[in-house]
């Protein structure tokens, strides 16, 4: 499932996977904020993080105990580090959408 909204678009797989893109880094600690008051943990991949914290954030990302949602800035999605490095849902891979 795709929907897009003003300044993000939030991919959702039927396992409650969701992946949430922004072009606006601010959006998206916005976002952050708001999970962390509802006691709900996530990931986040942006710009600044260097390539070893990005795997770090997609390992946890990728584990059954992990976050079940990643908050990721379209510029770095967009350079395809998700595509390579996904392995958690078919679905998503399957789709298309990764």
């Amino acid at each position: 499932m795709v929907s897009s909204r003003r300044r993000f678009q939030v991919w959702q797989t039927n396992e409650g996977i969701s992946i949430i893109f922004s072009a606006w880094k601010k959006t998206l600690n916005m976002a952050g904020e708001l999970f962390k008051k509802d006691g709900i943990s996530y990931g986040m991949i942006e710009g600044s993080l260097s390539l070893n914290q990005r795997l770090k954030v997609l390992k946890e990302f990728k584990s059954p105990n992990g976050p079940n949602i990643l908050l990721m800035t379209l510029g770095t999605g967009a350079e395809g580090f998700v595509h390579t490095q996904w392995e958690r849902s078919p679905a998503l891979t399957q789709s298309g959408l990764l």
